[in-house]
Order: structure tokens, then sequence, then C-alpha cells
């Protein structure tokens, strides 16, 4: 499989170049697919107004204390330059909320709180597509309906269908999802699912639009839309993916399997290992508890509890990435960890954990064969309160560890464990080990997500500098990967000429380009071989 990473934009000789290449950089490092669940903040969202909209642990939360009279429409967008460019591109948008407050002023007026996603075809937020539901009186109901604005006179502004969903009273967590499917004659057709995840129920419907030339959406975002409405939404889980995904799944590309934690670990399809008390872990808010109980799985000990596992051969059986969201783990006893676990039994497994192991907060990467265990890669790191992310690639038989506070560039562990990849048939996470905890375990970890995607990882482009020569910093090329570097002078239909080919190292890797002639443009892009 050949991952492809894009760095549009024009390089030019002269002083100029440098300021134009500093634009580029922070859009190149937006990619397609795009994916924030806030852990790490919201910089790369344009919010308008801004002061309404604030991050508040690891959720991106929208607060209107004003009882307006007039119309208010507040959007974050993100623009992701190369979902498509020019060309139409099917898209799948995404995003998860809870409404903690909503009422009116005054009430029973009948005004209506809009939240919805938008497909935008430029960042001044005047053409292009919009997918909302709303829910008005109070929040006795909750509806859905579609609206497309095509001009920035908004004079194709059109509601295409509405449709009743479930009722609310404000307090579940939802789910909007937003398809768009370019079709033959200037036709876009679009889908809208929204899910009550704390009901396990949906509604959805359909509407193509064939009224005149299309416009391609680049620019993606939330929006919230109201009169006489003081509100506060929390927003979660936020995605830009092109295609249209799996229907049921909604999956980004390269993505086999994910679990963000909506629904209970055994509707969703989880076993649990060695139960023992219900209280020690479960689902809550859209993240997974685990407390590091006493029991362990190294070597003789098999009295691990909570172990959450689930079949690996209906997800994959080839070379894979396996990612694990931390959003605070604060071990305090030794031995006391939280692990991302592929194996066959409780003594024939790889475990990737971080925990507080032999006096020292650490990543440890771990074989066991038979009941005996041996590291295989060991790293001293504190993550203290914050978020971080483990990471577990297979490339054949051959395992590796890396970890990442942000999600988007991962370093690697040194050290790889080695096992025959058809042996392993399931995969799962525990926390456990706390050999000296007393009544109630204090050290929990709270699990954001746990995914599945096909490796490699799609590439993430960290910086675009010209000083003299072009520079590019890539991070995510793994080890054993070659990457070619490909130039063009214009896009689209250029001739693309192989300038550089190399073995990418561990972690991060730069390449730097020849100082371009004066007025001459250039577009870059990178493919990756594993």
């Amino acid at each position: 499989m050949t991952a492809n990473l894009w760095a549009h934009g024009w390089a030019a000789g002269g002083a100029a170049a440098a300021a134009l290449w500093a634009v580029v950089a922070q859009a190149a490092i937006v990619a397609a697919p795009y994916a924030n669940d806030f852990s790490g903040g919201a910089d790369e969202l344009e919010r308008q107004p801004p002061t309404r909209w604030t991050i508040s642990i690891g959720r991106l939360r929208y607060q209107d204390t004003t009882a307006d009279t007039t119309n208010v429409v507040d959007f974050a967008t993100v623009t992701v330059t190369n979902l498509g460019g020019a060309t139409p591109t099917n898209f799948a948008v995404s995003v998860k909320f809870e409404i903690s407050s909503a009422s009116e002023s005054p009430a029973g007026s009948g005004e209506r709180l809009s939240i919805g996603l938008v497909a935008l075809a430029d960042p001044a937020l005047t053409s292009g597509y919009f997918a909302v539901v709303g829910a008005g009186e109070d929040i006795p109901g909750f509806e859905e309906g579609m609206a497309f604005y095509k001009d920035a006179l908004f004079t194709n502004q059109t509601a295409n269908f509405f449709i009743s969903g479930p009722a609310t009273d404000g307090s579940e967590r939802w789910k909007l999802t937003l398809l768009g499917e370019y079709l033959a004659g200037d036709q876009l057709r679009l889908r809208l699912i929204a899910q009550n995840l704390t009901a396990a129920t949906s509604v959805t419907n359909e509407w193509t639009d064939d009224s005149g030339p299309l416009r391609n959406g680049q620019t993606f975002g939330i929006v919230v839309a109201h009169t006489r409405y003081v509100s506060t939404i929390f927003f979660d889980d936020f995605l830009v993916s092109p295609g249209q995904g799996d229907d049921s799944l909604f999956l980004p590309a390269g993505v086999l399997f994910r679990d963000d934690f909506d629904l209970p670990l055994g509707v969703n399809g989880w076993m649990i290992s060695g139960l023992l008390f219900p209280i020690w872990y479960g689902v809550t808010n859209g993240m997974c508890f685990l407390y590091a109980q006493a029991g362990d799985m190294a070597g003789p000990w098999n009295n691990h509890y909570h172990l959450v596992r689930r079949d690996l051969a209906s997800v994959s059986t080839g070379d894979v990435c396996w990612t694990l969201a931390v959003a605070t783990f604060l071990p305090t006893n030794d031995h006391a960890q939280v692990a991302l676990l592929v194996g066959d039994d409780a003594d024939n497994f790889i475990r990737l954990s971080y925990g507080h192991v032999d006096g020292a907060r650490r990543i440890r990467l771990t074989e066991e064969t038979a009941a005996t265990p041996d590291t295989r890669a060991d790293e001293v790191r504190n993550f203290g309160s914050a978020p971080f992310w483990l990471r577990l690639t297979r490339q054949g038989g051959v395992y590796r560890a890396y970890w990442s506070t942000n999600g988007l560039w991962y370093h690697r562990v040194a050290g790889a464990a080695t096992r025959d990849p058809a042996t392993p048939s399931w995969f799962g996470f525990w926390a456990g080990g706390d050999l000296t905890f007393v009544g109630m375990p204090p050290n929990v970890a709270w699990i954001d997500l746990i995914e599945v995607r096909e490796f490699p990882d799609v590439p993430q482009m960290t910086g675009v500098a010209v000083s003299g020569a072009v520079a590019l910093a890539i991070r995510n090329l793994y080890g054993a990967t070659t990457a070619t570097v490909e130039r063009c002078a214009h896009l689209p239909g250029g001739v693309w000429t192989n300038v550089a080919q190399w073995v990418v190292g561990e972690d991060s890797t730069n390449w730097l380009d020849a100082t371009p002639p004066t007025g001459d443009g250039r577009f870059y892009r990178v493919r990756v071989q594993p």
C-alpha cells in the first residue's frame, strides 16, 4: 500500500518565498483526513466569534450567555487543503456533542437551537452546504433538517427536508454525520445521520442537489444557530475524511476499527476476561475507565482482572497500527500500568504499557512466550496529568512501540519484538499490576479511544520553510520505509519529477531542495512505501 503526503503550495525564488511557504506550512499540517478530540487544543480551528468557543477538559465548548433577539450563527471551521483541491471530492464530516444547558428567553417563544455541520467552498463561509439538527421550545423534541447555500447573497438557501427524530431532554450524547457524494451531471448527494448515542437510536435522510453548478467543500466545521437561546454545548471527536466511508461505522480512510466509548463495552462487542467488581471499569461520557487493580499478567501471574479484548481476525490479519488514546493516568504505586495488548492467551502476548514500573514512570514493550516475559523496548517517560497516545505497530512479525502527546506525531521507542504474525488471535487493553493497594484502587486510567488502522499511518508534515533551500520536515514515516519526493512546476496537469529517494529514520526526517530560481513555482509531494 502506498500512502501519499501532499505539500500543496507554490515556492518562488527570492525573499518572498519564505513568507509564502510559512503560510503553506500551516495549511499542510492540517492533513486529510482531519481529526481532533480536542485533548490537544483547537488552535487550527477558525472560531467566529472566538469568545464563545473555548477548550474545556478535552472538549470544545460553545457558550452563549446572552438571549439574543436576532439570529446568531457561529462557526468553528478548519480548511483541509488536500482533501481534493479544486476537484470535487466525496467527503464525510462528523462531530459528537452534548447539550449541557439550553433555555429560551422568554420561554415558549418557539425559537430553535440548531446544531450542524458545514462543508463550504470558501473560508468566508459564504458558499457551500449546511446540514443542521435543531431543538426548540426548551428542548422538548428533536428534529433534523438540511439547507444549502451556494452564493454570497444566500439566495439559494433552501430547506430541503425535515424529519422528526427521537425526543430529547438535552442530556444525551449525539453524533452527527454528513456524507457528500459527487455524481455525474453536476449533482451532489447529501446524507445526514443523527445518532442518539445514549439511547442507541438514529434517524437519517438524504437529498440530491441538481440545481446548478456545484461548489467543492474545502472548509469544514461546526455551526450553532439560534435566536433567544442561552446555551452551553460541548463538542468532541470532530472528523473530516475523504470519501463516504463505511455507512454503518463512518470510519475514516484507512481505519479498520475504532471505539470512542459511546456505548457500554458489552453492547459494543467487547469481552471482559477476569471479571471482579463492575465499579472498577465501565464507560461514561465518551470514555472508558479502568482501575489498576492488584492482578497482573506477567510470567506466572494470571490473576488479572478486566482485560478488555475482542477478536483480531475480524478486524485485520495484516500489517496494522493499534492506537490507545489515554486522557489521563497518574500511577503512584509501583507496577501500576495501563496497557495495549495483542495475543493468544494469558501466557502468550505482546504488551505495550505505560505505568510506574521499576521506580519510574516509563513505557515498556514486553513479549511473553509460554509465561516467560522479555522486555524488548523500554523508555523512561512521564506524561504527568496530560493526555498521551500509545501506538503498537506490526510489520510482518515485527512489533514496535511509539508514543505521542498530540495524537499526530509519534516517537519510536528503541527496540522491537518479533512474533509469528499468524498466531495472535485477539487484541485489547487492560489496567492493573498495582500490587500494594488496599481497598479501592487509587490508580484509574481514563481511555478516550482505541483504534486499529492500516499500516503505514498517514504521514504528517510538521514544517515547510525556505531559507535559501526548501526544507520539508516529515514525521510518522516509520522505520524500514522508503520515501520519494516528487516535484512539479504547476497544478493541475503538471509533470511530476522524482527528485529524491531515501530510507526514512525511525522518528522524523528532513529533506532539502535547492533554492528555487527567481519566479519559479514549485509543488511537492511525498510518497511512502513500506
